[in-house]
């Protein structure tokens, strides 16, 4: 899932950039994911700063300077379930960490997000749909301000509200295709501020 995922983000990064497709994120060597060689721990010179990427506590690692830009601002941990029971989730009040694994692994990355400023960003696909369509869940007042910058967020990739998370749930594909990827960073960058103030 690691793999997916930086794959999708290094397309939606090279769109941006006018180019040919090359790898601007790997999955984190470090993470459950099949294995990768350390050569990818590799600091990019002038990108120092510490984040969760950056020390190898989140799924996606940057390979790029400009896949730094992304990183230095929010984090993705990813999950790959066979079935993941949306509706019981999403709409039932049981918050308990026992019966709600999202929420639990939710708390946990906001946890290790909030020693190192980023915007925690947790991306689901569930196996069993043939479209393997993955799901992005991220900050409510995040994603509000998102798709008050780019409305065809909100009609197009939004899914529903996780109330117990205070978080929005968005299709990742519509997203990256709805919202231009400079666009993105600049929003996150503005939350970003306003959570360290």
């Amino acid at each position: 899932m690691e793999n997916r995922v930086s794959e999708i983000l290094s397309v939606w990064l090279c769109t941006h950039l006018k180019e040919g497709y090359r790898p601007h994120f790997r999955n984190e060597p470090s993470s459950g994911a099949k294995a990768t060689t350390a050569s990818y721990k590799r600091p990019i010179p002038g990108h120092g700063k510490v984040t969760p990427a950056s020390i190898g506590v989140a799924d996606v690692h940057p390979l790029t300077p400009e896949g730094h830009e992304l990183l230095n601002v929010v984090s993705f941990e990813c999950k790959n379930y066979k079935d993941i029971p949306w509706g019981r989730l999403l709409f039932t009040p049981d918050t308990a960490t026992s019966t709600n694994m999202v929420k639990y692994q939710w708390d946990y990355h906001n946890s290790i997000c909030a020693r190192y400023g980023t915007i925690p960003m947790m991306v689901y696909n569930e196996t069993s749909i043939r479209s393997g369509q993955p799901v992005l869940i991220l900050p409510l007042q995040a994603s509000r301000a998102l798709i008050k910058e780019c409305p065809a967020v909100g009609s197009l990739a939004y899914i529903a509200t996780f109330a117990s998370l205070h978080a929005d749930v968005l299709n990742l594909i519509s997203l990256i295709h709805q919202c231009p990827y400079p666009l993105f960073i600049r929003v996150m960058q503005e939350y970003q501020k306003g959570m360290t103030r």
